[in-house]
C-alpha cells in the first residue's frame, strides 16, 4: 500500500506597496468657503495618508483635508502623499484657487499740464483678475 501524498497550502502575506486611488479633483472657491478634499489609498500593510500644503509646508495627517473658511493665503497646489514602507511612496497633486473681491493696491495720476494728454493708472489685485471701468461725472 503506497503513502498518500502530502499536500501543503500556504497563505503568503505579501507586502503590497501603498497607491493613491482616488483623489479629489482641482477646486475654485469664494474665500470663505469650507474646502474639502479626499485622498484614497490601497496598500499592505495599510498605508497612511498625508496631505501637505506646497507652498508653505503645512501638513495634515488622514485621507480628508478640512480647510475652514479658507483665505486667499491657502491657494494653491496641495501634495497627497502615501507611503507603508514598501517599495517607494505615491503622490498626486490637487489645486485650490481662491476667489476674493479686487482690493486696489495702486491709483496714479500723471498731473499734465492743461491742454495736455492726463495717464491714469488703478492696480488692483483679484481673483479672477479685476476689470476696470473709468467713470467722470457719473459717466463711464
Amino acid at each position: 500500500h503506497s503513502p498518500m501524498p502530502l499536500c501543503h497550502l500556504s497563505l503568503l502575506n505579501s507586502a503590497v506597496p501603498a497607491r493613491i486611488v482616488n483623489i479629489s479633483s482641482a477646486v475654485t472657491v469664494n474665500e470663505g468657503s469650507n474646502v474639502n478634499l479626499l485622498c484614497l489609498a490601497v496598500g499592505k500593510p495599510e498605508p497612511t495618508v498625508i496631505w501637505r500644503q506646497l507652498k508653505d509646508g503645512f501638513t495634515s495627517e488622514g485621507e480628508y483635508l478640512e480647510i475652514s473658511e479658507i483665505n486667499r493665503e491657502q491657494a494653491g497646489e496641495y501634495e497627497c502623499i502615501t507611503a507603508n514602507g514598501v517599495s517607494t511612496q505615491d503622490s498626486k497633486h490637487v489645486l485650490i484657487t481662491v476667489n476674493y473681491p479686487p482690493i486696489i493696491t495702486d491709483v496714479k495720476d500723471s498731473r499734465p499740464l492743461i491742454g495736455k494728454t492726463a495717464l491714469l493708472r488703478c492696480e488692483a489685485m483679484a481673483v479672477p483678475a479685476a476689470e476696470f471701468q473709468w467713470f467722470k461725472d457719473d459717466k463711464q
